[in-house]
């Protein structure tokens, strides 16, 4: 069974709870082809900068994109 929750914009969250930042030790960066752990700067290649900080982030409370971009063949 699957449940959708529809929220109103007065609803919408305000502020993400980030985990990382209350983890006893840090989390591993994702590993290169080469086993070694690959940089922010490497990832850049792939992914939006803004993400990778939100990835990389220890802040316990960050703000959500403000911004959303429509995906070909999205539902609206």
């Amino acid at each position: 069974m699957q449940t959708k929750i529809f929220l109103n914009e007065d609803e919408m969250p305000r502020q993400w709870y980030n985990l990382a930042a209350d983890l006893p030790g840090t989390i591993n960066p994702p590993l290169g082809q080469d086993g070694k752990p690959m940089q922010p700067e490497t990832l850049a290649a792939i992914f939006p900068m803004n993400l990778l900080e939100q990835e990389y982030s220890t802040q316990r409370c960050r703000k959500p994109q403000t911004q959303l971009r429509r995906c070909p063949g999205m539902v609206q």
